[in-house]
């Protein structure tokens, strides 16, 4: 639990929301259910030794089509993401991208609950010049309907220093 929860704690108004569907029919926090998933597949190494494994943490679960081969740029003060069109045909194509951004080194978050639609196929979300500067951020992607608050599994974007 203390390895996650210099990360969980800081992020816990975006898991409001990325966990909420999930939670619904059940009596557990948003925050809690976040912390289930991860206790179980976002930990590596033996105790002593244990550390977050970024690419299985989950920051948002769900039944959604999830975003598929997202690449992330960096530039001047904006994360430029982009994403292939779902070929499945379940995911709406107005579902909406949620993204988080938390840099370790600050316990910044920037989250963008409302971003580009599924069908754009790209969202840029630019963030204070001040804070992107000589920083390092975990990105993550996740897609929500906006009428049901239903989201997708969340994907881990990678690791971006500026």
């Amino acid at each position: 639990m203390k390895i996650l929860s210099p990360f969980l704690n800081p992020v816990s108004e975006f898991l409001k929301v990325s966990f909420k569907h999930i939670t619904k029919d059940q009596d557990i926090s948003a925050s809690n259910a976040a912390r289930s998933v991860n206790i179980k597949n976002a930990i590596k190494g033996e105790f002593p030794e244990q550390e977050i494994n970024w690419d299985t943490v989950l920051v948002a679960e769900g039944n959604l089509v999830k975003p598929e081969n997202v690449k992330v740029t960096c530039s001047a003060n904006t994360f430029d993401f982009t994403w292939d069109k779902d070929h499945t045909g379940t995911g709406a194509p107005t579902d909406r991208a949620i993204i988080l951004l938390y840099s370790k080194t600050h316990s910044w978050v920037y989250a963008n609950y409302s971003g580009a639609r599924r069908d754009e196929l790209k969202d840029t979300f630019a963030i204070s010049h001040k804070h992107f500067k000589n920083n390092t951020y975990e990105v993550f992607i996740a897609f929500k309907d906006v009428k049901s608050d239903e989201v997708s599994r969340s994907v881990y974007c990678g690791r971006f220093t500026n």
